[in-house]
């Protein structure tokens, strides 16, 4: 916080300058222009009253050889008439002194920059603390990971200890508790690794952060069922369907949950009700991004139903019941990148989904290190990093190997990564990706 302190009161110096400059060089401008002034107004009258002295010490001496005048009469009349000329010198000194004083930065103006410069403090912090992003400084401040935390995450991601990083991570969040992006990347970070409490704890975070912005969580519900589900093994607990009533309270149609009520009839061999419940999740999202699996799951029950298949499943479903979905890929190192990172810095291997509608979350990865390459890696269904999503959910991906100097598996500066874009999930091709680009 010490940075953005700093460079908020620089502005505002800044702004304030704004304010005291232009008054400083209008105060001297106009003293400069009335002490100009003064002098030439005084210069005037001193060379008339000289002229008039001397004018007048003519008149007194023609008196004087006219003998109008004694000559006590005349000094005492000249000596009069020098003591005028004295006054008015001095009286016309003053007078500029009194001028050259009021040139200066007035009681009036004093007040003027004054409230100018209040106001300008005033505005500024009250329109940033208004319309700023105050609240998103505090989290990403909290959530910044010194040198010791990092090094901490970077030894439990090479032991391979997830609970420490999610410890970690969630430990972060205690001091940043409306951070909905942490906490989405917690949720996720720990499905995928199976540590559902984790999951269940930022699932609640995240409803109760949308629920103070008046924002729907029938989804975020859906998604909370779930974690209970696969935390009590797969059955319907209380907790369960307490997520799920309040995601259908707000959408009847909520995928999640359908999805979760589909695999638990399925489980159950109540096909009939999971085919229902699949066919709702095809006809609310007909672009869904499992939806080759979910027509692959009708199939099967109704396949134990002794109902002959639909005719219009689509020809790739028949493909994903008879061919494998799996990418080799063949990782290497360019020599100018194999300079820069250490032997024991981590490589993962991962794929996503190709279109922005697939799941959010890799399909499948794996985790090597440098000095393993080059290496050949398999991605498949059993390299899937949770049962949510899963390679053979999308027909193509993207696959990228990315080295880690984190250790950690979200990308970031000073990263390297070599990618292949659009790759076809069941060619069941082998494909090279070099590491040649850095982040």
């Amino acid at each position: 916080m010490a940075d953005f302190w700093f460079l908020s009161l620089a502005l505002l110096v800044l702004a304030l300058m704004f304010v005291f400059v232009p008054a400083l060089v209008f105060v001297r401008k106009q003293g400069s222009l009335k002490n100009d002034a003064g002098e030439s107004i005084n210069e005037s009258r001193q060379r008339q009253n000289v002229l008039i002295f001397k004018e007048r010490l003519a008149e007194l001496d023609a008196e004087l050889v006219l003998k109008k005048h004694t000559a006590e009469t005349y000094e005492q009349l000249k000596a009069e008439l020098e003591a005028a000329l004295l006054i008015d010198v001095e009286s016309e000194l003053s007078s500029q002194e009194a001028l050259q004083g009021k040139s200066g930065l007035g009681v009036g103006n004093l007040v003027v920059v004054a409230c100018s410069a209040l106001l300008v403090v005033v505005v500024s912090f009250g329109g940033y603390f208004k319309w700023g992003s105050y609240d998103d400084v505090i989290q990403v401040t909290n959530m910044h990971f010194d040198d010791q935390e990092v090094q901490q995450a970077r030894s439990a991601a090479e032991q391979g200890d997830m609970s420490s990083l999610l410890e970690q991570l969630y430990s972060k969040l205690q001091q940043s508790p409306d951070n909905i992006e942490g906490w989405t990347l917690l949720a996720r970070s720990a499905m995928n690794t199976e540590h559902y409490q984790f999951a269940i704890e930022a699932y609640n975070q995240i409803i109760r952060i949308l629920n103070a912005a008046g924002e729907n969580t029938a989804s975020v519900y859906g998604l909370l069922a779930q974690a209970y589900y696969y935390q009590n093994e797969g059955s319907i607990s209380s907790d369960v369907q307490n997520s799920l009533d309040q995601a259908f309270k707000q959408n009847p149609d909520e995928v999640n949950s359908l999805g979760l009520m589909a695999i638990d009839a399925y489980s159950h061999d109540d096909f009939s009700n999971a085919i229902t419940y699949w066919k709702r999740i095809l006809l609310a999202s007909p672009d869904h991004p499992s939806r080759v699996s979910i027509e692959t799951g009708i199939e099967r029950a109704q396949a134990a139903l002794g109902l002959p298949p639909e005719s219009n499943a689509p020809e790739q479903a028949n493909n994903a019941g008879s061919v494998e979905a799996a990418i080799t890929v063949e990782v290497s190192i360019s020599p100018a990148i194999l300079e820069k990172v250490s032997a024991d810095d981590i490589v993962f291997v991962f794929a996503s989904p190709a279109s922005k509608t697939g799941p959010a979350m890799p399909l499948a990865a794996s985790r090597h290190k440098v000095k393993d390459l080059p290496v050949t890696v398999v991605l498949n269904d059993q390299s899937a990093m949770g049962p949510m999503a899963k390679l053979s959910q999308v027909k193509r991906a993207n696959v990228v190997a990315r080295i880690s100097r984190s250790g950690q598996a979200i990308a970031q500066k000073g990263d390297f990564e070599g990618r292949q874009s659009s790759v076809d999930v069941y060619a069941n091709e082998s494909i090279q990706i070099q590491i040649i680009d850095a982040l």
